[in-house]
C-alpha cells in the first residue's frame, strides 16, 4: 500500500516494478521474435526476421525470452501468495466491486459532460482491467505456445490439437499486442494526466499532488486528511 516519503507517495515496492520490468522486457522480446516468424512475409516483419540470421536464432531467442516471460508470473502470483498468507495482506483490492461499475459508468457520462470525473481509490477501474486481462491472457499465450512449441507435444498430441494451439497463439499474442498499445499504453502514458511519461512503475513514487488528483479517496486514507470533497461511494 501506499507510504509518504518526501512529498511522494510511495506506490509500488522493488518487487512490483521489477516484475513489470521484466515483464515488459520479456513481451516486447517475444513481440518482436514472434511476429516475424509468423508473417515471413511481411516487409518489414521479413527484414526482422533477416536480422536474426536465421529461423533458428529467432526461434532461439523466442524461447529464452518466453522463459523470463514465465518466470515474471510465476514470481508475481508465489508475490500475491507469500503477501496473503504470511504478510496478511488481502490481495482483494485488485478484485472488481460496486464502486468500479459505478465509476466506469461515471466515466462515460463525465466525457460527455454529464458527470463531474469518478473520486479513485488503489485502484482505478481501468487498471484493474488491464491487470486481469494481463494475468489471464499470459497463461493462455504461454500454454499454446508450450503446445507447438515442444518436441514432445509435437510427437506426441494430435494434429487437431496442434492446429488449435497454433490460432489460439497467434490470435491472443495480436489481441494482446493490441490491447498494450491502444489501452494499456494509452491508459498508462498518453493519457492527459500522464503525457508524456508515467515514471510511477518505474520509480515506484509519485508526487503528492499529483496522487491527490488520481487517487484521491486513497490519498486521503493514507494521510488521514479530509476536505470538503464527496467521498462517498
Amino acid at each position: 500500500m501506499s507510504r509518504i516519503k518526501d512529498q511522494f507517495i510511495i506506490r509500488f515496492n522493488r518487487h512490483i516494478r521489477l516484475q513489470h520490468f521484466i515483464f515488459m522486457l520479456s513481451f516486447l522480446a517475444l513481440v518482436v521474435t514472434g511476429l516475424p516468424q509468423t508473417y515471413p512475409d511481411n516487409a518489414v516483419l521479413g527484414r526482422l526476421l533477416r536480422m536474426f540470421g536465421n529461423e533458428e536464432n529467432i526461434r532461439t531467442a523466442h524461447h529464452w525470452a518466453a522463459r523470463g516471460f514465465y518466470v515474471t508470473y510465476f514470481y508475481h502470483v508465489i508475490y500475491l501468495g507469500i503477501n496473503w498468507i504470511l504478510r496478511h495482506k488481502s490481495p482483494w483490492i485488485i478484485l472488481p466491486n460496486k464502486k468500479d461499475v459505478k465509476d466506469a459508468f461515471q466515466s462515460i457520462l463525465y466525457i460527455f459532460g454529464l458527470a463531474e470525473e469518478p473520486v479513485y481509490d488503489y485502484l482505478q477501474y481501468g487498471q484493474k482491467i488491464d491487470y486481469w486481462f494481463t494475468l489471464f491472457i499470459a497463461p493462455v499465450i504461454a500454454l499454446s505456445g508450450l503446445t507447438i512449441g515442444n518436441e514432445y507435444t509435437l510427437e506426441y498430441l494430435p494434429g487437431w490439437v496442434l492446429a488449435i494451439a497454433l490460432v489460439t497463439h497467434r490470435s491472443s499474442i495480436i489481441l494482446a499486442v493490441g490491447f498494450v498499445t491502444i489501452v494499456h499504453f494509452y491508459y498508462g502514458h498518453m493519457a492527459p494526466k500522464a503525457f508524456p511519461l508515467n515514471t510511477v512503475i518505474f520509480t515506484g513514487k509519485m508526487p503528492a499532488d499529483k496522487y491527490k488528483e488520481w487517487y484521491y479517496l486513497d490519498y486521503l486514507n493514507r494521510t488521514k486528511k479530509s476536505d470538503n470533497r464527496e467521498t462517498k461511494e
